[in-house]
């Protein structure tokens, strides 16, 4: 009964992790009636939709719809953060126009976001750009497949080749199974080491191709200005997204906290808006954007938390690099304890038959 009830528990906290979890979503917006392009990346944490869409500048308009039809409903408005101009030639900074908010979904909205029914269009008039809200796929389940297969025939393998040991007077019953043994059993005894092995390979591969986050909130003691930054790592490509208040223009990541710490990098400015007058509720800022190859040992520093961005005005603003945790580690102890314990107890009822 203690067995059912960890290995209950065990699956109780899978499930939990994996409803905990954050979701994301991305979008590429196109038209066959214009070059314009647009993208938007979405997350769902519990019922908490957040968006940030980018579309050509003065396309002014978003919207999501459930469906790709023109006419088809609107689900709700997006919020226009802003609209940049392009630069001119020779700058590189194209401008856009900015969308973001966040809005709480019910069960049945949640269902056909998951199930790829939402689109968001972006437009200022006609049918302007579009793109289907897609799920981005994440390695966790290749992960606990792997992690699964590679438990479950370790403590097979395990199973059968010690039924029946270490204990007085079962000397026979171990002979005896081996004598009863199917060929197709002695087969699998004989690919156990090999099958878990690649099981073994799988997980690690899984796990080498997914993307970490990892965020950082920049702070002041001598002003009340704050920063918020978002970066991915996939595979040796780290990207970043920082956005800070008007004014601070300079970006930098250092290895260590200190203003005369190692220099990594001098982060790209992509643009600076200066805030709308009052009553106006647009608040401006700088926005830094941009992607590096790392080396083996920047990922290590990184991973280790010893990287911290900041940001320089007349004050400077600094955060520390962290990874946004994911619910992965906790589904692969609850999915690996709740294995063991009902193998485990599998292979006690046979010792004892």
């Amino acid at each position: 009964m203690k067995t059912k009830l960890l290995a209950f528990l065990a699956l109780a906290v899978l499930c939990s992790a994996y409803a905990q979890g954050t979701l994301q979503f991305t979008a590429h917006l196109t038209s066959a009636e214009t070059d314009g392009t647009g993208n938007g990346q979405f997350t769902l944490t519990g019922n908490d939709f957040t968006y940030d869409v980018r579309a050509p500048y003065t396309w002014n308009q978003g919207i999501i719809q459930a469906g790709p039809d023109l006419i088809a409903p609107i689900i709700f408005s997006l919020h226009l953060r802003q609209c940049g101009a392009p630069e001119p030639y020779p700058g590189t900074n194209r401008g856009g126009c900015f969308f973001t908010g966040n809005l709480t979904l019910s069960e049945g909205q949640i269902s056909d976001l998951v199930d790829g029914q939402w689109y968001v269009r972006a437009f200022r008039e006609g049918p302007g750009i579009n793109g289907q809200i897609t799920l981005v796929p994440e390695p966790s389940w290749s992960q606990l497949l792997g992690l699964a297969l590679g438990v479950i025939l370790l403590y097979c393998g395990k199973g059968i080749l010690n039924v029946g040991r270490g204990r007085r007077g079962e000397g026979r019953l171990h002979f005896n199974l081996h004598q009863q043994l199917d060929p197709s059993i002695m087969q699998c005894m004989m690919k156990t080491k090999l099958l878990s092995f690649i099981a073994i390979v799988v997980t690690n591969a899984a796990c080498g191709q997914g993307t970490l986050q990892f965020t950082a909130h920049l702070t002041s003691i001598d002003t009340d200005y704050t920063g918020n930054g978002l970066f991915t790592l996939t595979a040796n490509n780290f990207t970043y997204d920082l956005s800070v208040p008007y004014g601070f223009d300079q970006g930098t990541i250092r290895r260590g906290s200190d203003l005369t710490a190692p220099l990594i990098l001098d982060l790209h400015l992509r643009y600076c808006l200066a805030p709308e007058p009052y009553p106006g509720t647009n608040r401006g800022g700088c926005f830094f954007n941009g992607s590096l190859t790392l080396t083996d040992g920047q990922i290590s520093d990184l991973e280790d938390n010893q990287w911290y961005v900041t940001a320089t005005a007349f004050s400077t603003l600094r955060g520390q690099i962290v990874p946004i945790p994911e619910p992965s580690t906790v589904a692969f102890f609850g999915l690996a304890l709740g294995l063991s314990l009902m193998l485990w107890r599998w292979r006690v009822h046979c010792e004892r038959a």
